[in-house]
């Protein structure tokens, strides 16, 4: 799993953060794992915080 984690994670950057369709793109790549495995993965970075931007504030 770990040689196909910075494929998976510029997928999630570029917008892609269902796990089927993750794990679909993966397995011609020759990923011989599970979809659970896939699907935890991304669980995992939907539950992680994410870094706080600042809001833009709107001229009143």
């Amino acid at each position: 799993m770990d040689e196909y984690k910075p494929y998976l994670d510029g997928r999630w950057n570029d917008g892609c953060t269902n796990a089927w369709r993750l794990w679909e793109e993966i397995v011609p790549l020759g990923y011989l794992g599970s979809y659970g495995i896939v699907s935890a993965y991304i669980r995992k970075k939907r539950t992680s915080p994410r870094p706080v931007t600042r809001s833009r504030q709107h001229p009143a």
